[in-house]
């Protein structure tokens, strides 16, 4: 009988190769869960963007309404866009009180993949996001 050649070390090196693997797809789920929460911050401010301006009386004081919303939303959320962009159709608000109106907000921020993904990952994702209010029917 061959005496039976010895293991000892495999057991150390497939530990190894596998936690590499396993270390990649636990750091693409984390990079894709903070993608997401941002995501959902840009979603945020646009919502809070757009009531604001819907209760605006002017179109001037809702684009500048809408932008401050925008901008504390995202910093409540700690959240900080490289370039962020607030825009508002203010056309509703030429309608006549009593006439049902919708404003849209439409919110983009450049993101950092560094500061959304993973520390160290260069390049830049812009997310943009629009949410619709009603308009008050009743204002003055």
């Amino acid at each position: 009988m061959r005496p039976r050649p010895s293991d000892g070390g495999s057991a150390t090196l497939e530990l190894a190769v596998l936690s590499l693997g396993l270390l990649t797809v636990v750091s693409v789920v984390v990079a894709l869960g903070r993608f997401q929460i941002a995501s959902h911050a840009v979603e945020d401010a646009a919502r809070s963007a757009a009531r604001q301006a819907s209760i605006a009386r002017t179109a001037e004081a809702a684009q500048q309404q809408a932008h401050g919303a925008a901008v504390q939303t995202l910093s409540a959320q700690s959240l900080q866009c490289d370039g962020m962009d607030v825009a508002v159709d203010t056309s509703a608000l030429a309608k006549a009180p009593g006439e049902t109106a919708h404003l849209t907000a439409t919110v983009r921020c450049s993101l950092s993949l560094s500061q959304t993904a993973l520390p160290g990952i260069p390049g830049q994702r812009l997310v943009e996001r629009t949410f619709t209010s009603p308009v008050d029917t009743y204002r003055e």
